[in-house]
């Protein structure tokens, strides 16, 4: 056989596919793969976006994550009721009409703390949270008013030294003696008139109508009421020296002030403390000033027999 001959039967026997046909089949196989790869993504995907937001959807909505716990300490003056009332309103809305503010990861503890200062009295207010439904609220209250008692009624006092509230009359029980009233026959020959004493009972005025500086003021007797034309019973500067007094002799001393007992002179005044010790300062002068020479004496005659101190001259106590 030839070798021309040879050449072309071996021509004939090869196949050779087109170009065409092979890189056809490979882009098929390709995009069937992506197409498949795809799918599977976005199944993956509804999957953990179903996951996260049935998570958020749990912490939000179900009652095992909401507040249902509130727990307050620090209240002397403060009405409990109002102030977890208050609290719970804070609480108890939607954010966006769909959000419940009362689920645990809605409720802020700043934002709390801010409205609950802004309706009431507080000097300092600390608010946690206890995962999964409890709200942890300390509070530090402002004295913004004092309990003035004048032997014939009780009434609140503010910073203004106006009254803001007639609380209730002097009862019978709270004197001791003779009445104003009755003459001992053995005393009318000598013009004497024995009076009853008024007796200031601060536990029991404290725990019925808080826990105020009580002021005793014996040299006014007109019955307090309502004051419309908020006339000045006492001098602002006063009631603020009698608040500063009770607050900062507790925290500087650890003593606490049963009342106070205005003088004549209405300058001058009695701290009576609850270990029966009289403090006599000046009402119209520094607190700071005898505040601070108090401080510096009191702790060193604390174990002695005092009855009597009096810080009303500039660096200089007397006691006895």
């Amino acid at each position: 056989m030839s070798k021309s001959k040879q050449r072309r039967q071996n021509s004939a026997s090869r196949v050779v596919l087109p170009f065409s046909t092979t890189s056809t089949s490979h882009r098929r196989g390709k995009s069937k793969k992506t197409a498949h790869t795809t799918t599977r993504f976005f199944i993956l995907l509804t999957i953990l976006l179903g996951c996260v937001f049935g998570m958020v959807g749990i912490f939000l909505y179900h009652p095992f994550f909401r507040i249902s716990q509130i727990t307050v300490s620090g209240l002397e003056r403060i009405n409990k009721q109002a102030f977890l009332s208050a609290t719970e309103g804070i609480i108890d809305y939607k954010v966006l009409f769909f959000l419940p503010k009362s689920s645990f990861s809605m409720v802020g503890e700043k934002e709390v703390g801010m409205l609950l200062s802004q309706k009431f009295p507080i000097a300092h207010i600390t608010v946690t949270k206890d995962f999964p439904d409890k709200l942890n609220i300390v509070v530090e209250e402002k004295i913004s008013s004092i309990i003035y008692d004048n032997g014939e009624t009780y009434s609140f006092l503010g910073l203004d030294g106006t009254v803001v509230e007639h609380i209730r009359n002097v009862g019978e029980d709270e004197w001791f003696g003779p009445s104003p009233s009755v003459v001992s026959p053995s005393s009318t020959e000598q013009g004497i008139v024995v009076q009853k004493k008024h007796r200031i009972d601060a536990e029991r005025v404290h725990k019925e109508m808080g826990k105020y500086p009580i002021l005793y003021d014996e040299f006014s007797h007109s019955v307090v009421k309502k004051n419309e034309e908020r006339v000045v019973v006492v001098s602002p500067q006063s009631v603020v020296n009698i608040i500063t007094w009770f607050e900062r002799l507790d925290q500087d001393l650890g003593v606490s002030i049963a009342y106070f007992r205005l003088h004549k002179d209405r300058r001058n005044m009695d701290m009576v403390t609850k270990d029966n010790r009289v403090i006599l300062i000046r009402i119209d002068g520094s607190a700071e000033e005898q505040l601070t020479d108090l401080v510096f004496v009191y702790k060193k005659i604390l174990s002695q027999p005092v009855s009597f101190i009096d810080v009303r001259q500039k660096e200089k106590v007397y006691f006895y």
